[in-house]
């Protein structure tokens, strides 16, 4: 059993968003993306790779615009 000790945020790599979202990007580039077939080398897997990417990376983005009221929230 993991227990979560709540720390002070200091930065977009201490959100458990963040954290997770990075761990699932790395599983799926290891783990997913390799065994797809070598059809999808072109379109699939460089779509998957993309993504994944990306997810950690406007995460990290979201949170560096916090300090920004029109760039953070939106209406």
């Amino acid at each position: 059993m993991k227990i979560n000790v709540k720390r002070p945020i200091g930065n977009f790599e201490d959100l458990n968003v963040y954290q997770n979202s990075y761990q699932a990007s790395i599983e799926i580039m290891t783990k997913i993306i390799p065994k797809l077939p070598i059809i999808e080398k072109n379109d699939l897997k460089n779509q998957m790779s993309r993504s994944c990417k990306a997810i950690p990376r406007l995460i990290a983005e979201g949170y560096a615009k916090k300090h920004q009221k029109k760039g953070f929230q939106k209406n």
